[in-house]
């Protein structure tokens, strides 16, 4: 497990890293330096020995063994160097990236460990996790499909680090950065213990089935934002009975004793109606690129607040009603809260109904078929619902002829909710009269997935671009794992374009692909500019 994990780590890692401080950045002024194409370099050496690392390399395999002032070994091939973190060798020298040698040498090491005691309540729940994923989610086969990787393989991987009680070292880059992610503990007790190892072993297991679903323990700031959302929507939004028990099926977890126990208790302001999710100064982007032709709006994530980021988007959809171009960029957009581009975009560019038909496969689970069924309730008192039904999978795939439905994946899905929603527009819709076009790539994940699709089946734009992640904005659950309190999430939907072809193994394709050494802002220009 060592060197894979230790590797795991130091990709995972170096997401959550803040700026070098000027401390830092001193202790390599007195080291070589090199500019190349405007980036500066250093050599990986003298920079790991400007902070106490050694550094050794073992020519015949080709490996680079680093040990840390701790004494802790991380080990890479001599090429992760160049490949990954975007260096080059050059006459026996490895040159690195100065910022990247500030972010792997300015830093600490912890190591999580196991008692006997821990390590039995962290299997209790690793298997509990697995035991509830098997049973109301399809991934198994979708993983295998995707990336090649047995499912199982990877469980056994990482129950037997547990099982073994392998010390588990994670190298820290931001300590108060970490703080505000992670909820570890600082006792030593064994459910402190298996708590703050499995917490860590889960983001890793995460890591190796990234682009499948939304598989991930809750981080800490996620954690506060959607028990805030939760506690509010139910004191202020939700009143009829089936609001109610589809809220409790997916979030009352949160409120659960041993979540609290892990997470902390969190205050919140039920008479606060400011939404959950921050305020990101410039995540919206607006340009007019031909006066009165063709205007540009770039979103960069759908999981901001909605009130401050409308403040740009209604008076830009306004100012542009009359052109003959509108581009809508959500290419890196992860996704967040559908209610920001069905609300803030579709609703006020469409100028008739326009009808949604949504399908969802899933397994028969209980709590999968729980939610599903709560959902449907929920469904039904929307305003503009048509219909909204559960029929058998076998069935519904029959009888739409989905030739490319795999038996593979029916033989994982026994039902699926099937809805048709007549969506109008908003009252302070625009009137957009113009062309609308809809660039995404290969990170326009979950939210953005969805809208991409909606937006593909109701002809609301054309999509131009590359294919969307495989993450969709699938329906979820969380579950809280009863000793530790890590919440994790599964998703339990399973998406198929019109033809049966997986969406969380393929993605979903656009109108157009970019031309050959275009963008897909470049695309459409050529196409409107010709």
């Amino acid at each position: 497990m060592g060197k894979k994990l230790l590797i795991m780590v130091a990709l995972a890692l170096v997401l959550i890293i803040a700026l070098p401080t000027v401390a830092s950045a001193r202790r390599m002024d007195d080291i070589t330096h090199r500019i190349e194409g405007g980036m500066v370099y250093v050599p990986l050496r003298q920079a790991a020995e400007a902070y106490g690392w050694e550094v050794t390399w073992e020519r015949r395999t080709g490996i680079v063994h680093l040990t840390n002032p701790s004494g802790v070994v991380e080990s890479y091939p001599i090429d992760f160097f160049a490949e990954v973190l975007g260096g080059f060798i050059e006459e026996g020298v490895t040159w690195i990236p100065y910022e990247v040698a500030l972010m792997m040498f300015d830093t600490r090491t912890m190591v999580f460990t196991l008692t006997e005691e821990a390590r039995d309540i962290a299997l209790y729940d690793f298997d509990y996790m697995i035991a509830f994923i098997l049973e109301n989610s399809p991934w198994d086969n979708v993983i295998y499909r995707a990336l090649g990787i047995e499912f199982g393989d990877i469980v056994d991987f990482y129950r037997n680090a547990i099982e073994s009680m392998e010390p588990l070292p994670i190298t820290i880059f931001d300590e108060e950065m970490f703080a505000e992610q992670f909820p570890v503990h600082d006792g030593d007790t064994p459910r402190e213990l298996a708590a703050n190892y499995l917490f860590m072993l889960l983001n890793f297991f995460a890591m190796d089935l990234t682009g499948i679903g939304h598989m991930m323990p809750r981080l800490l700031d996620i954690y506060t934002a959607q028990y805030t959302a939760y506690v509010r929507g139910l004191y202020h939004e939700w009143h009829s009975e089936a609001a109610i028990e589809y809220a409790m099926l997916m979030h009352g977890v949160f409120e659960d004793p041993a979540a609290v126990w892990f997470y902390g208790e969190i205050e919140v302001d039920v008479y606060d109606t400011d939404s959950s999710f921050p305020r990101i100064p410039g995540n919206v982007e607006t340009e007019i690129l031909v006066p009165d032709e063709i205007a540009l709006i770039r979103i960069n994530s759908f999981m901001a607040n909605s009130e401050y980021d409308d403040a740009y988007i209604l008076p830009f959809l306004r100012e542009v009603s009359d052109f003959d171009h509108l581009i809508i960029d959500i290419r890196g957009n992860f996704g967040g809260l559908m209610y920001y581009p069905l609300q803030l975009l579709f609703r006020r560019l469409i100028n008739e109904p326009v009808y949604v038909n949504d399908y969802e496969f899933f397994a028969d689970g209980e709590t999968a078929r729980s939610l599903m069924e709560a959902g449907i309730r929920l469904t039904l008192e929307t305003e503009g619902v048509e219909y909204a039904e559960i029929l058998p999978a076998g069935d519904f795939v029959a009888e739409r002829g989905k030739v490319l439905f795999g038996e593979d994946a029916l033989a994982r899905l026994d039902h699926v909710m099937v809805s048709r929603v007549s969506v109008e527009p908003a009252i302070d819709a625009v009137g957009f009269e113009g062309r609308i076009w809809l660039l995404v790539d290969g990170f326009s994940a979950s939210t953005s997935a969805m809208f991409t699709l909606i937006a593909l089946e109701t002809g609301f734009a054309t999509v131009v671009g590359e294919n969307t992640s495989r993450i969709m904005g699938s329906s979820h659950v969380y579950i809280v794992l009863p000793n530790t309190g890590i919440i994790w999430r599964t998703d339990i939907g399973y998406r198929t374009d019109a033809y049966g072809r997986s969406l969380e193994v393929y993605g979903i394709a656009p109108n157009q692909y970019n031309f050959e050494g275009m963008d897909a802002l470049d695309t459409v220009l050529a196409i409107i500019l010709g």
